[in-house]
This record gives C-alpha cells, sequence and structure tokens, in this order.
C-alpha cells in the first residue's frame, strides 16, 4: 500500500509534514507490537519511497471462510446425512424402479420357426448358435439340433439327449436314457461326431434332466438316483471333468430339480421339490458349502438360469409356465416377467438372449 494511499484513508485532511510524523510513528508503534523489525522484517516490509508490504503468509486457521461457502457447505452436508439415513429404505425402491424399466424394454423374437415340440436350449458361449431338442413335428422323439442364430436350417448332431453347452465352445455335455444300459453323461463336438461318455447315471429318472456347467468349464452339475434305505431319492451330483470323480452335493433334499451354476462359479443353485406343485429353491456358496434357502413354495419349477450380472435367478413355473426372478438381495420375493408363457426350459447368454420352450425356441 502506497504512503499517499495511507493518507486517504487515514488523514484525508493533514498537511504533509503531520502525515509523515504520524504514518511513520504508526508504523514503528505496529511493528514493536508485532515484535517485528524494520532492518529484517518477517510482517512489514517497507518499500523505499512508496509504502509499505505485508509478507507473512496468512494463517489457514484463521482465514474467514464467505458466508454463503458457509452455508452452502452446511447445506451438502445435511443432504449428505439426510440421504445416508435414507438410503437403506430408498435403494430396493429405486432397484425395482429401475429393473421394471429394463424388463418394460424386453423384446421377444423366435429364434426358430420349426413344426412340433422344441426345448432344452443352451446358447454358444458367443451367443451366435443354439443348441436345442426337436421332436420334428412327431412324437417319435426327440433328438438334438444346432443352428446359427438368424439362419433356417438346424444341423441335426445326434439322436436323443439333453444337452449343455460347455464355456470354452468346443463341446456340449448331453445327456442320454436310452439304451437302458447306456444310460449318463456324454461330450459331443458342436457339429456332430463320436460321442465319449464321461459318466453312466440311473436310467429311472422320471424325466431327463438338466446339466449346467461350471464357468471355468472343469465341472458338471447333474441329477442321478441316490441310495436311500427307505426312499427313492434323485440327488445332487457334481462331476470333475479332470478326474472323472463323482460327488453328491449334500442338499437335505429328497427329490432335487434344476442344477445351475452362477455366472461367476461362487454359488450353485437348485430346487427341491416336495411335489410338483410345491418346491423351494436352494444355494450354496461353494466357498464355504453354506446352503440358504431362497424362495419356498413355489408353484413347481421347470428351468433355472441365472442372469448374467449373478444377482438374480429366473425360473419357469410348472402351471402356466409364467417366467419369474427373484433377487439374491430379496429372498421370497418373486417378480413376474412380463414374457413368457407355457415355458419350460430357460437358458440365458452373456449377450443377454433368453430361450424357453412354448411350442418352439
Amino acid at each position: 500500500m502506497t504512503r499517499e494511499e495511507l493518507q486517504q484513508k487515514l488523514w484525508p485532511g493533514a498537511t504533509y509534514g503531520d502525515f509523515e510524523h504520524g504514518l511513520n510513528a504508526a508504523v514503528n508503534r505496529l511493528r514493536e507490537t508485532l515484535g517485528d523489525s524494520a532492518t529484517d522484517p518477517k510482517y512489514i516490509e517497507t518499500i523505499p519511497r512508496r509504502g509499505y508490504r505485508f509478507i507473512a503468509a496468512p494463517d489457514p486457521t484463521t482465514v474467514k471462510t464467505p458466508w454463503w461457502k458457509r452455508k452452502t457447505t452446511i447445506a451438502v452436508a445435511a443432504s449428505v446425512v439426510v440421504v445416508g439415513s435414507l438410503y437403506p429404505w430408498l435403494r430396493p425402491r429405486v432397484e425395482r424402479l429401475v429393473r421394471v424399466y429394463e424388463l418394460q424394454q424386453l423384446t421377444v423374437l423366435p429364434l426358430t420357426a420349426l413344426p412340433g415340440n422344441a426345448g432344452s436350449p443352451t446358447f454358444s458361449p458367443d451367443g451366435s448358435q443354439v443348441a436345442f431338442v426337436w421332436d420334428g413335428g412327431n412324437a417319435a422323439g426327440s433328438d438334438l439340433f444346432v443352428k446359427v442364430i438368424g439362419s433356417d436350417k438346424p444341423l441335426r448332431v445326434t439322436y436323443h439327449g439333453r444337452a449343455a453347452w460347455s464355456p470354452d465352445g468346443r463341446s456340449i455335455a448331453l445327456w442320454h436314457n436310452a439304451p437302458a444300459d447306456a444310460c449318463g453323461l456324454y461330450l459331443i463336438a458342436p457339429l456332430g461326431g463320436p460321442e465319449r461318455r464321461i459318466a453312466s447315471a440311473s436310467c429311472l429318472l422320471p424325466t431327463v434332466p438338466l446339466i449346467s456347467w461350471s464357468p471355468d468349464g472343469k465341472q458338471l452339475a447333474f441329477l442321478d438316483t441316490a441310495k436311500s434305505p427307505s426312499t427313492y431319492t434323485i440327488g445332487l451330483f457334481v462331476l470333475s471333468l479332470d478326474s472323472l470323480e463323482k460327488t453328491m452335493v449334500k442338499t437335505d433334499c429328497n427329490l432335487v430339480q434344476t442344477p445351475a451354476f452362477s455366472p461367476r462359479g461362487d454359488y450353485l443353485a437348485w430346487g427341491c421339490a416336495e411335489d410338483r406343485s410345491k418346491v423351494s429353491l436352494h444355494l450354496q456358496r461353494l466357498s464355504d458349502g453354506n446352503v440358504t434357502q431362497l424362495l419356498q413354495d413355489v408353484d413347481g419349477v421347470e428351468g433355472l438360469a441365472w442372469s448374467r450380472d449373478g444377482r438374480r435367478i429366473v425360473f419357469s413355473t410348472a402351471n402356466g409356465g409364467d417366467l419369474w426372478e427373484v433377487a439374491l438381495a430379496r429372498p421370497n420375493h418373486p417378480v413376474k416377467l412380463p414374457i413368457g408363457h407355457d415355458a419350460s426350459s430357460i437358458a440365458l447368454v452373456r449377450l443377454g438372449l433368453l430361450s424357453c420352450k412354448a411350442e418352439g425356441v
């Protein structure tokens, strides 16, 4: 600040001599109060023939924030507190609204227009092909076919069986229930060729069971009859593709249905049937073997598949064939999907395609 500016602020009517004397005395008094020195200044520096300059860095703790910044900070902090306290209540509602919007965007497109019945769909890992079982328009039996999505003519891969495409796309796992001495799991190339049996199984199952690959392609989950001293039991088994060792999963259930590995391989899901119209869904966390019930008293389960993010399970009911989903975060709160009728088997692919049986695929 120049000496002239100080004169106008402090002594606007003073003469030059009075002003000079007064300003010199004031600055000296200020330096004494601050413990400062004119020869080695820490606070007030003299600029010869011009004025004075304050040279000490301000203490941030003594700098006041403008009132509007203080009020804005308080408002933001209060909003964070309010939102944080409401978050547990708001989150499920917001997620449900987002999910409703997503479901409203779904469209249904037929993958085949074949006569007769098609079912047991399974997608190739890249979503470009689909394998399915088709009866050819007659009741003589169903064979396994593969077709490129968008093409017209399917390729028959083998006779009879229920299939699941491997995660690496190199093979298809089959369940054969005929002939009687050859029931079990087989592997076959997607374009056909010789079949290789990898596990034997009982031919006494009431329906051809579903098969599920683990995401790493090292295990297969499937159903088989289990030895029980007093009851007919359908158990859940896991087959190691490395050792071909077959291990039974502890389910505490006499009639297991629809096994399915989660996309990340952290869970194995299945249905437990008391009868055809009373089924519960269970999850086993594979890291520690812990089993929890996700859903109970479902009106039958025909097909089951995981969403690609691993947060939900989609299933079809036995009576009516409606499609439902249940989130792992909201057990026992199933939501009916706005698509699907007379559905049975379900397959999901990473690209988001859905396939189910309803007089076709």
